[in-house]
This record gives structure tokens, C-alpha cells and sequence, in this order.
């Protein structure tokens, strides 16, 4: 690495003073810190200048100066040291000495050159004292030589000076030397630059002499480059080979005198200075093509390298160590092909490449580590790029050896006159490169290391396509060497990165090379993916060749050749033999999947599918099974497998394949995948990607026609299945019991139904769907009822015959229990009881059954269960478990009667409108129980209105005393058996649903149609919006709304030959249809039965009020005491505003209601009694209320059947306010004392809402008329 220029300064030193003063001097360089602003440029930092300090001699005054300033190379400042005693001393000679000096060393160089004059005062003498009476010598000296009172150029160095005035001195001598270098650094800065204008302004003259513009540009550049501003020396250095370029572009160069390039060149580049003898040589016109641009790109490589030795920080230095690379690279590569093309010796240009690349490799490892990141990625692509041609240097050299390594590189015979060549440039061949070309293996060694390199620094930098060439080349030339192991390795990954780039060709060479080197390998496996990878680029491959590749993929693929090669035994059950090699299918067929399932035709639980099979290869393939992979598009995502029953022969052009199943899971799916199985080769078609699921967004139980429309057209865009079940198909019903004992434990029923299935044995599997429901199954219990007339029909079954069965329970499975044979069109139910949290109502089950269905091959029942057929059923059902009314009761109380008023309104889901069919409330031994006329009607029951039932119950002739006495009751006389409420009724929509099913059942029977029934089914109730407020007052449905663009997207999930009568069948589908009879309707009918308690009353309290007429009334009895003979009734009588009622309030407390033996907690001490409080409440615009209105009494608690009821009387007299039907003021009775409040207590007052007829007092009145 060259180093960097110093500014010089020149000293005379003619009075031998230098010493003390240069030391001085030395001491304080380098300069720091100088600042150099020269407008418009801005302001330009020194942090550090190198300052050269050089004595002049007299002989220096002889040396001829050139007359271009580029070619000049004097100090930037001269400094004349100076001693004199005395003036007369200084006027005799010293002054004489300063001016020849100044003239001859100062004033008649052309270059700006600075001086100052340092005058060193001896001791005693009057300059160095502080007190002078006269003018001294350095006065004089400074009036003789300061050009201008404002430049001092005269310096006074004293001896014996104190430390701080020394360090004040050497302060502002520094100062003036910083100064006078920038000064004399902008003059020639303004020099060089105005002669560069003028001589770049003759450039379009012919004869333009480049050399003397080179030799300006470049002391403009070295100016830059002596006060360390290497960047702005770079820009010169720049510019000049741009426009050299540019006339060699035009091919106006002609200082030139030849290409040059000899033995002679071999000398080092980077280690060059800048030789003032090249300059000369330029303007002499004495100098090569090839020396002209090694001294130009060396100057620019300099300043790169002293740029990187000054950088601040890592990243920086990476960023000029990047530049320094390309570089270098780019003028290596611009310089050999330029030789090259001159002619010039290919073996002297390696050898030349060879020694720089040296160069440049030594120069940038002896930088410092840089910092991770962008900038050191730049640095690693220089790098590869440099070792590259490093290589490419020895590849050149040993193919004129007759050693080849890439066959790209063409052979090339070498003749007398190269080995002629070769003998002389052996002698100056670079040391390295000898050991390097010693022999082959050194070579091929050499050339190895060079291209790991490369690769290395090529990954650091990213660049993948350069790596992958590389190992492109470190694989061929490890097969080669049949170190097919490292091929291999390096083989791996580079045929499917360079199809993937489009390079065809290519790919396959590679390929083939892989394959070989893993045949020798004994990985077959592998060995068959490389021929169905060629398989895949057949683009580039002839039809022959292809036709090849596929008999040998058949025959790798076959399992017992394979195990032949791989293995020492041979393999002799191939179906036992599990997959080895997995490939894409698309790499041998396109496959399409037909849009629909079939249904079985023979009466078996089945569903295929088709699907087609391109084959564009002329060669027959023998696929030995071929599986379809179906998945939910929504829920917890279940599979369905379609497999083919034989091995399938895929021939030239389109093959059909029919795949099935006998696992029904109803739902839509997506294709999940496709495999083709021959031999050990499995060929997969993975749809992961390109599902889609449907509705995930929408609620499970979304019936808005709008969801349904679009979950169908994307079912069909997205190419997924419809499956669905067909009649007679094995299919499970959750349903609550159709009668619901609200005493009775939670259960819900399951029910089996086997269709055409002739069921041998079976498990089954059922889970609650649902958060907050546990099905207890294994303590279920199991009926079953063979051959049922109705097993199509789903619903009530309570009042058919059902026979016990055993099933056997999984101990170690709760959710799990095993069946027998229950044959065809049979059911089992279980009933599974349940627990849930409270507000749990929905419950969705999830219900798996596998059965065995006796085989038509089938021998014997010894063998049943090696020839039964295997199929599988799961589906998730729904069940509501909310109750679908409620019952509110209101209880009159009445001293032998109570009457039970009950309220039915509907409850849950959308208060769901019912239809109440009957209402029975049954008795027992105690209490006898008359309905109403109405019970046995049947109402239709809405949101807002509801069905009320009264009945009246009453004590049986026995049943006062067991009441009262506790007999079959509890301790407190309480009956162990409650009446029971019996409701029977019908959900409206269930009603319409039922209707609407057995509708599209009966239509597409008519066409034939009736397998399609639950698909269609379904579909139409998911589109009708049940109005079940119309249904209910018309008995009708209407189905009138007929989306034919709707059913012709979803008939496409039936096979096409039945599409134009589904299309038939449905335009007469949709009519407005009846309610169903009510036979047809019973299934649907649910029972509610409600236990009935009666409350207990401890004590009943009859109030009414007598009338007892005055006795002149007529009529009337002597003795108002006796309400027996008094009037009993208000109705006959009428009164007048004013008149005075006598009445009696009579209290009767009753204990027919009541319990044995009272309350012991509320007596009070030994009394046995409790107080109670009357009062009459009067309007007081309405009545005036005479006598004891509010009143305390008595009664006894402890119960006893030998006392009468007891009796409380009190006179009372109304006076009525105003005229009209007036009713009687109303009577309360409650405790005295909050201890009595715990009795319970009904009031029966007779005269509630009874009124009385009032009158104004004048009963006639006369209008006279006046004329």
C-alpha cells in the first residue's frame, strides 16, 4: 500500500540556528484541526495534515524549473532562519542574505509558494528584552520585509522565554504556518483550475493534447491529495479516466506510442507511487496503453486505500473496501480482455490477472473486521468477484496445459510457438501460480478451493444465482471424480431451482446427473422422485425419451424390483409393503372430480364418486388403488375417504374411475387430496391451499335464504361436495321423550333406525356437541322394535310396541356400547339420561355408529364376521331441551271448594306458537277434580295469548279426615301424591315442517325421485320462513315462492341424468299445501305432566256482610242479632243517598285447608291463640262507615275437629254518598303482630264486587211549563 504525500516545507538555515528550531517545530506535527473554505466549495475539515520539513541548499538555486505547473513539486512554505547581533551586522550582510534568498527561492517560482522569516534573538540582545530603548534588529526586519501592514511574516523567537510566553510563541508560529499552507494551497487550487478550464476548452480542437490536460488534471489531483482531501483527489483521478475513455471511445488518442504489455509489466500494481518520471513520459508521448492505465487505476487505488485507512467507523471502512473491489475487478477484467484482443500473450495475461488478484486479496485481508450488515454483503461480492477471476486466470492456463474441468471450456491444441512461450514465461511466472500448475491435481485442488470460496462470499452476499452456478460446477466436477456422494449433495436442490428459472435444458442435464450419482448410491427411492422430476420437464424432451422415462418410473416403481436392489432379501407380499417414494400427482395426470355423489341403487349404504383422469403419455399405468380424501369445510373438520375396489389401468387420454365408501357422514366438503398408489410410489394431490370454508361465519342452525344461497354457490365454485343421506339409509334421531315429567330425571331418547340394512352387530358412539351437557350412556336403557310399519316416520313412538333389549356397556368407554343383531327396518332406542347446567337448552349430539351388515357372500353365521361388510355412520343431531310452554296457576279458596285457574302460554326459541290439544288435571284418593267444558279443546296458543283451563277440587267424603288427621300423608298432613297436569300439544312449525317433508316426499315419489329426498328436503325447509301465526287461523303453508337460478345451482349435486326430473318434481313442489290430518299429525303430539301440589292453608277467612233492615221496614225481623232471619242479599233492596244501612260483618275462620295439629312456633306462650286485625276500607267520597270499622280478635291455632268453625260478628252502618251502583266497601283481614305473618292465610269475601242500587232522596219531581 503506497502512502500518502506530505506537504512539504523548506527551511534556509545559513546561520546554523536550524536545529533548535526544527526540533521545536517536529515536535507540534502533524498539523490538527485546519479548515479550508474556498467559496462555492464548502467547507472543507483537515483533521490531520503530514508536514514534510526540508533544508535548502545553495545548490538548489541551479535546478531548471518546467514550465507546466503540474510537473512542479516545491514545498508549500519556505522559511529563512535568521541571527544577528546587532543593525550593523543586519545592514552589512543579513539583509542582503534575506533578499537573495527571497528572490531566488520565493519569488521566481511559478507555484504559490508561502515564506515567513524566523528571527532567532541572541541573549542580551535588545530584541529579547522587554524594556528597548532603540529600534532593533528584528524591527528593521520587519519593516523591510512585511509586504502589507495587515500580512506579518516576520517571527521573533527569544530565548530564555518563560514556559507559558514560549508556548504563546509557538502557538501563533503554528498558526502562521497552518495559515500560509491553506494560502498556498488555494492559490494553486485556483492555478491548476484555470489552466484545466483552458485547456478543456480546446478539447474539440483537432490535435487536442490530452497529455498536458492529464498532467494539470492530476497536480490538481496531487494538491488535493497533500492536504489530505483524498476525496476530492479521487474525483480528479476520476474524471481523467472518463475522458480518456470517452477518446478512446472516439479513438482520438495520440500521446500514445503502443499497447505495451511484456515481461517487463510483471511488476507490482498496487505498490506504485506517484512517479513525477511517468508524468514526463506522458507529455513525451513515451508511454504504453497498458502503462497509462496501470499508473492511473494505481493512483486511484491509492486514494481508495488511504481512504479506507482514515475511515471513522466499521461501516465505513466496508464501504470503501466494496469500492476498492469492483474496482479493481472491473479494471482487471477491462485490461485482460484489452490485451486479449490486442493479441497479446493469453498465458502472460492469466499470470498478470493472477499477481493482481494477489494484490488486491492481501491488501483487503489486512483490513479490519467491519461490522455485520448491507455494506459487508458488498464487500463479499467483491470478494467472489476478485477469486473469480483468480480462477478463471488458472482455468486459462490449464486448458493450455490440456487439463479441462468444465466442458463449456472448449479443448484448445497448443502449437510449437506456445510451448515456446510457455518456456520463457515459466521463468517469470508468479510463485504461486507454480506451485498451483505444478501438476493436475494441484491444479484441480486449487480450483476447488477457489470456487468454495466464491460460493462462501457469494451466499454472504445473496446472490443465489451465482452460488448455484457455482455448485452447478463443484457438482460435475465431483461426478467426474466419482465422488458421488459430495454430487449428490450439491445435486440435491439445483434441477428443480433452474426449472423453476425456466432454464429446461439445463434441469434436465442435472437431473440425469443426479439420478446416476444416486443409482450408485443404492437410493432408489430418490432414484425414482429424479425420473418423475424429468417426467415433469418433458417440454424440453422428445417423445422417445419420454416414452423411456415412463418405463423406467414403472419399473422402479415396482416394490419387488425395488426391494431387490436395496436390500439383501427379497420382498414377497408387495401389499405389505409400505410407500416409500412421494411425489405430485400433476407430475404424471390432471384429474378432475366430478360436481356430485352417487347413491347407491342397491339398497346399500354407499356413496361414490367420479373422477376423471388425463393421461398424456402413449404408455399404459397400472395404479394399484386410488384414494380421494374429502374434509368438512366447517365444524371440527371431519375426513371421508373414497377408495377405488381394483387395481385401475390408465390408459392414453381420459379415463373415468369410479370410487366409493361406506362411511356416510353427511355435510359439505372440500377436496382435501388425491393419491395414486403403484408400487412403492404414491402420487399425492394436495388441496390444502385451495380449500374453502363455507359459512364459518354463520350460526350452525342458519336457515336465512340468503347464507343458504351463497354456501351453495360457493360449494360449487369451489369445487366441494354435497353428501347426504337417502332413504332406508342407517340414520339416528335425538328427540326428548314425547312425555316430560317435570319430577322425573333428565333424559333424552336416541333412536337407531337400520333402513334396508340387514344390521348384524354394531357399536355405538355418542357425545354431547355441546358445552355444558355430559350424556350418561352407559347407564341408558335399551328397547327395540323389530320390523316397524312406521320406521321411515320419526316422532312419538309411545304408544307403539317396544321389547327390552340388552346391549353391551364399555366400562372402559362411558360414551360407548356394543349391539347385537337387530336386522332391517328395525329401531333402537335409548334412553340416555343427561346432566346439564342450568341455562344449557340446546344440545347437539354428536351420534357414530359402525355396523356390520351381513354380507350376500356370506356362508354361514360361524363366519359372520369375516364376511360381514363394515360400515360407518356419524352425524350430529340437534335436540331442544328447552321447554316449549309454561303454566301460571291462580288458586280461589273457598271453604269447601278451591278453584284452580291455569294459564298455558308458549315459552322458549321465538315463543314458538303451539297448539294446545288438551288439558287434564287428574285426582287422587284425597281430592275429587271437575274441569270446565273447554278442557278437551283444542287452542292455538301465540306470543301474546294465552289458554286458561279452570278447575274446581274438592275433599272426597274421606278425605277431610286423612287430610286433617295425616293418614298417608306427611307429618304435617301434606298429601304424598300431588295432582297431576296433564297437557297435550303441538309446536305450529313442527306441524308445517311435517306437512312440508311428507309434500316433498309424495312429489318426488311420483317421479321416481324419492332417493333425493332428505337432500331436497332439507334444502326446502331451509328456505321456507315458517309463518306460523297464519298457519295457525288458516291451516295452509305456502310454498308459491319458487328461485329456479337457486335449484339449478343445487341439482348440480345430483348426477346429471336425474337433473330434468328434479327440475319437474320441483316445479310442482311449490304450491300451497294443507295442514296434515290429524293422524298424520299424532307423532308430532308432545305430553306435558306437571306435578300439582296443593297449598296449604292453615286459615281460611269468610267475610261477608249481612243486610238487617230496620224493623218498620216491611219484612223485616224483630231481632237484628239473628243474621239467620235477616236479609241476606243487597239485590232486592234499594237505597237513597243519606239512608242509613244496618249491616253485620261476619268473620268465619275455617280450617279445611289446612295441616294437623297448627303452628306450635307462632302461639304465643300458653294461650294457644293468635290476634288478627280487621278493617273496613271506605271511598270517603263514597261511603261513611258508622261503627267499629277496625277491630282486633282472637282464634285459637291448635287445630281441633270437636270445635266449630269459629264466628266473629260486628255491627256496621253505610251511609251512601252518591247515587248509582255503589260497591260495598271491601274488607281486609291480617295479623296483629309480625309473629303471626308465618300463618298462612286465604280471605274469602263474599261480597267482593258486589254493589247496591243508590237513589237520589226525592223520588218525584214537577217541571211546570210556562207560556
Amino acid at each position: 500500500m503506497s502512502l500518502s504525500r506530505s506537504v512539504t516545507i523548506s527551511y534556509y538555515d545559513p546561520y546554523g540556528v536550524a536545529p533548535k528550531v526544527v526540533k521545536d517545530i517536529e515536535s507540534r506535527l502533524p498539523l490538527k484541526s485546519l479548515y479550508w473554505h474556498d467559496p462555492p466549495r464548502p467547507l472543507r475539515s483537515i483533521n490531520s495534515l503530514s508536514v514534510l520539513l526540508k533544508e535548502e541548499t545553495t545548490n538548489g538555486e541551479s535546478v531548471l524549473q518546467h514550465q507546466i505547473p503540474g510537473l512542479l513539486d516545491t514545498p508549500y512554505m519556505k522559511i529563512i532562519l535568521v541571527k544577528c547581533d546587532d543593525n550593523d551586522t543586519y545592514r552589512s550582510s543579513v539583509r542582503r542574505t534575506i533578499r537573495e534568498w527571497f528572490t531566488t527561492h520565493v519569488a521566481s517560482r511559478r507555484d504559490s509558494t508561502e515564506w515567513l522569516i524566523f528571527y532567532c534573538a541572541p541573549n542580551g540582545s535588545s530584541s529579547s528584552s522587554t524594556l528597548r530603548l532603540k529600534t532593533s534588529v528584528f524591527d528593521k526586519i520587519k519593516a523591510d520585509f512585511n509586504t502589507t501592514s495587515k500580512e506579518d511574516r516576520c517571527l521573533l523567537i527569544r530565548p530564555n522565554s518563560t514556559t507559558a510566553e514560549e508556548e504563546d510563541l509557538w502557538n501563533e508560529i503554528m498558526t502562521k504556518i497552518k495559515e500560509g499552507i491553506l494560502d498556498s494551497f488555494g492559490k494553486r487550487v485556483h492555478m491548476y483550475e484555470e489552466e484545466v478550464k483552458k485547456l478543456e476548452a480546446k478539447k474539440s480542437i483537432p490535435g487536442w493534447n490530452f497529455a498536458t490536460f492529464f498532467v494539470m488534471k492530476e497536480g490538481l489531483a496531487l494538491s488535493f491529495e497533500a492536504v489530505s482531501l483524498l476525496e476530492d483527489a479521487l474525483i480528479q483521478y476520476d474524471a481523467l479516466d472518463a475522458t480518456f475513455m470517452q477518446l478512446m471511445k472516439e479513438n482520438n488518442v495520440t500521446f500514445l506510442k503502443e499497447v505495451g504489455f511484456s515481461t517487463d509489466s510483471m511488476v507490482p500494481l498496487l505498490s506504485r507511487k506517484d512517479d513525477p518520471a511517468v508524468r514526463h513520459n506522458i507529455l513525451e508521448n513515451n508511454i504504453s496503453l497498458f502503462d497509462f492505465k496501470c499508473y492511473l487505476f494505481s493512483r486511484q487505488a491509492s486514494l481508495l486505500l488511504q481512504l479506507m485507512s482514515a475511515a471513522a467507523s466499521p461501516s465505513m471502512v466496508a464501504v470503501r473496501i466494496a469500492e476498492f473491489l469492483f474496482r479493481a475487478r472491473n479494471f482487471t477484467l477491462e485490461i485482460s480482455k484489452m490485451l486479449l484482443s490486442y493479441k497479446k500473450n493469453s498465458y502472460l495475461v492469466a499470470n498478470w490477472v493472477f499477481g493482481i488478484v494477489q494484490e488486491v486479496m492481501n491488501v483487503t485481508e489486512s483490513m479490519p473486521e467491519v461490522l455485520q450488515g448491507g455494506k459487508t454483503r458488498d464487500v463479499a461480492e467483491g470478494k467472489a468477484e476478485i477469486i473469480m477471476l483468480a480462477r478463471s486466470s488458472i482455468e486459462r492456463i490449464a486448458k493450455m496445459k490440456g487439463w479441462s474441468i468444465n466442458d463449456d471450456i472448449e479443448e484448445v491444441n497448443i502449437n510449437d510457438d506456445d510451448d515456446q512461450d510457455n518456456e520463457i514465461n515459466d521463468q517469470v511466472m508468479h510463485p504461486k501460480l507454480k506451485e498451483v500448475i505444478a501438476n493436475e491435481e494441484s491444479y484441480v485442488s486449487t480450483y476447488m478451493s477457489l470456487t468454495d470460496a466464491a460460493r462462501n462470499y457469494f451466499e454472504s452476499a445473496d446472490r443465489t444465482r451465482s452460488v448455484d452456478k457455482l455448485r452447478v460446477e463443484m457438482a460435475k466436477i465431483k461426478y467426474r471424480s466419482e465422488d458421488y456422494e459430495g454430487a449428490a449433495e450439491l445435486l440435491s436442490s439445483l434441477p428443480q431451482i433452474y426449472n423453476s428459472q425456466g432454464w429446461e435444458a439445463i434441469s434436465t442435464n442435472l437431473f440425469l446427473m443426479y439420478a446416476d450419482c444416486l443409482y450408485h448410491l443404492h437410493r432408489k427411492e430418490d432414484y425414482l422422485k429424479i425420473y418423475l422430476q424429468l417426467l415433469a420437464n418433458r417440454k424440453s424432451s422428445s417423445v422417445a425419451s419420454v416414452q423411456e422415462i415412463c418405463q423406467r418410473i414403472q419399473k422402479a416403481s415396482k416394490i419387488g424390483e425395488t426391494a431387490k436392489v436395496t436390500t439383501a432379501t427379497t420382498t414377497t407380499t408387495t401389499t405389505t409393503t409400505a410407500m416409500t417414494a412421494t411425489y405430485p400427482l400433476d407430475s404424471l395426470f390432471t384429474t378432475k372430480l366430478a360436481d356430485h355423489v352417487d347413491l347407491s341403487d342397491k339398497q346399500e349404504d354407499t356413496l361414490s364418486i367420479t373422477l376423471f383422469v388425463n393421461n398424456e403419455f402413449r404408455t399404459k399405468w397400472k395404479i394399484d388403488s386410488i384414494l380421494v380424501r374429502l374434509i368438512e369445510s366447517s365444524g371440527i373438520r371431519q375426513a371421508l375417504i373414497f377408495k377405488s375396489s381394483h387395481a385401475s389401468i390408465i390408459d392414453h387420454g381420459t379415463t373415468k374411475v369410479v370410487l366409493t365408501t361406506r362411511h356416510n357422514i353427511p355435510g359439505l366438503y372440500a377436496i382435501d387430496s388425491i393419491e395414486f398408489a403403484m408400487g412403492n410410489l404414491l402420487l399425492v394431490k394436495d388441496y390444502a391451499d385451495q380449500r374453502y370454508s363455507i359459512g364459518e361465519s354463520n350460526s350452525r342452525n342458519d336457515s336465512n335464504k340468503s347464507n343458504t344461497d351463497e354456501k351453495v354457490k360457493n360449494s360449487i365454485n369451489n369445487h366441494q361436495l354435497v353428501l347426504y343421506q337417502q332413504p332406508g339409509n342407517m340414520d339416528v334421531q335425538v328427540h326428548p321423550s314425547s312425555k316430560q315429567y317435570l319430577a322425573d330425571a333428565r333424559k333424552v331418547i336416541i333412536e337407531v333406525h337400520t333402513g334396508w340394512n340387514n344390521v348384524h352387530s354394531g357399536q355405538l358412539i355418542a357425545r354431547s356437541a355441546s358445552s355444558g351437557f355430559k350424556l350418561r350412556l352407559n347407564d341408558s336403557i335399551a328397547e327395540v322394535q323389530r320390523q316397524s310399519k312406521n320406521e321411515g316416520h320419526y316422532g312419538n313412538r309411545d304408544n307403539e310396541q317396544f321389547d327390552a333389549y340388552e346391549i353391551t356397556k364399555s366400562p372402559e368407554q362411558a360414551m360407548k356400547i356394543r349391539f347385537g343383531e337387530l336386522g332391517s327396518q328395525a329401531i333402537l332406542r335409548l334412553t340416555v339420561p343427561y346432566s346439564a347446567e342450568p341455562d344449557a337448552k340446546e344440545l347437539y349430539v354428536r351420534v357414530q355408529i359402525e355396523f356390520r351388515v351381513a354380507s350376500s357372500g356370506g356362508s354361514g353365521d360361524d363366519n359372520k364376521d369375516d364376511t360381514d361388510e363394515l360400515f360407518t355412520l356419524s352425524v350430529i343431531r340437534h335436540c331442544s331441551l328447552a321447554l316449549s310452554l309454561a303454566v301460571n296457576v291462580q288458586d280461589v279458596f273457598k271453604a269447601e271448594k278451591l278453584f284452580s285457574k291455569f294459564s298455558v302460554s308458549c315459552v322458549g326459541k321465538n315463543t314458538a306458537p303451539l297448539r294446545v290439544l288438551s288439558t287434564k288435571l287428574i285426582g287422587q284418593d284425597e281430592f275429587d277434580v271437575k274441569s270446565s267444558g273447554s278442557s278437551n279443546s283444542a287452542f292455538v296458543v301465540l306470543a301474546k295469548q294465552s289458554a286458561s283451563y279452570v278447575f274446581q277440587i274438592t275433599h272426597k267424603n274421606d278425605g277431610s279426615a286423612k287430610r286433617h288427621h295425616g293418614v298417608d300423608g306427611d307429618q304435617n298432613g301434606k298429601p304424598t301424591t300431588p295432582l297431576m297436569l296433564h297437557i297435550r300439544f303441538r309446536k305450529l312449525e313442527d306441524e308445517m315442517r311435517h306437512s312440508i317433508t311428507r309434500h316433498v316426499r309424495t312429489t318426488l315419489a311420483a317421479y321416481d325421485m324419492s332417493k333425493y329426498g332428505f337432500l331436497i328436503d332439507h334444502h326446502v325447509q331451509s328456505l321456507v320462513s315458517c309463518d306460523t301465526s297464519t298457519y295457525g287461523f288458516l291451516d295452509k303453508i305456502d310454498l308459491t315462492k319458487f328461485d329456479l337460478e337457486y335449484w339449478q345451482r343445487l341439482i348440480k349435486n345430483v348426477p346429471e341424468l336425474d337433473r330434468p326430473k328434479i327440475l319437474k318434481a320441483l316445479n310442482n313442489l311449490f304450491v300451497e299445501i294443507s295442514k296434515d290430518a290429524e293422524q298424520e299429525l299424532e307423532p308430532l303430539t308432545k305430553e306435558m305432566i306437571i306435578p300439582v301440589e296443593i297449598p296449604i292453608v292453615e286459615l281460611l277467612f269468610t267475610l261477608e256482610l249481612w243486610y238487617n233492615p230496620p224493623a218498620t221496614s216491611p219484612g223485616a225481623t224483630t231481632s237484628s242479632d239473628n243474621p239467620a232471619t235477616a236479609t241476606k242479599s243487597f239485590s232486592d233492596c234499594v237505597f237513597y243517598i243519606g239512608e242509613a244501612i244496618p249491616v253485620t260483618l261476619e268473620l268465619t275462620l275455617s280450617r279445611s285447608w289446612g295441616s294437623h295439629g297448627g303452628r306450635k312456633d307462632v302461639q304465643d306462650g300458653s294461650s294457644g291463640q293468635a290476634e288478627f286485625v280487621y278493617e273496613v276500607f271506605a271511598d270517603p267520597d263514597t261511603w261513611i262507615v258508622s261503627g267499629k270499622r277496625k277491630g282486633n280478635f282472637l282464634i285459637d291455632i291448635e287445630h281441633d275437629d270437636d270445635k266449630k268453625d269459629a264466628v266473629v260478628r260486628v255491627p256496621l252502618v253505610l251511609l251512601p254518598l252518591k247515587r248509582g251502583n255503589l260497591l260495598l266497601p271491601p274488607v281486609e283481614v291480617r295479623p296483629a303482630l309480625r309473629q303471626y305473618e308465618r300463618l298462612t292465610a286465604e280471605v274469602d269475601y263474599k261480597n267482593n264486587a258486589e254493589s247496591i242500587l243508590v237513589l237520589p232522596e226525592v223520588s218525584n219531581v214537577v217541571f211546570s211549563v210556562s207560556e
